[in-house]
């Protein structure tokens, strides 16, 4: 136990997060870039076609960001629930846990974690 209460004196305290993930942030500002260039030729375009040459290009950018935030991010679908679940297969001892699912391109994480977390042991 720290004699500050849970912090140890020597060491820094936890870094602040940027509140988006980085590799998303910079996907956007990449098609955003994109964007704007092609609104700024736009005008060059003549006549209907410009319209349609409008729909093709942001389409076609969206589903571009679409596809590489997806495949970039870190998880698809997120859930959690609190528990009384037993401590092991066959066992008659009950534990409180949350459980916790992250499914994602990269993997699949499930992690149960005690509440208290020293319960049994």
């Amino acid at each position: 136990m720290a004699t500050l209460g849970h912090t140890f004196p020597f060491y820094a305290g936890p870094k602040p997060t940027f509140p988006m993930d980085t590799t998303l942030a910079s996907i956007i500002m990449i098609f955003l870039t994109a964007l704007a260039t092609f609104i700024v030729i736009l005008p060059g375009i003549r006549g209907k076609t410009r319209l349609f040459w409008l729909l093709r290009v942001v389409t076609s950018l969206f589903i571009g960001a679409a596809i590489l935030a997806v495949n970039f991010s870190s998880e698809w679908s997120v859930g959690q629930v609190s528990t009384n679940t037993s401590y092991k297969a066959f066992s008659s001892e009950w534990i409180s846990a949350d459980i916790g699912l992250q499914v994602g391109l990269g993997g699949v994480n499930i992690t149960l974690t005690g509440t208290p977390v020293q319960q049994l042991n």
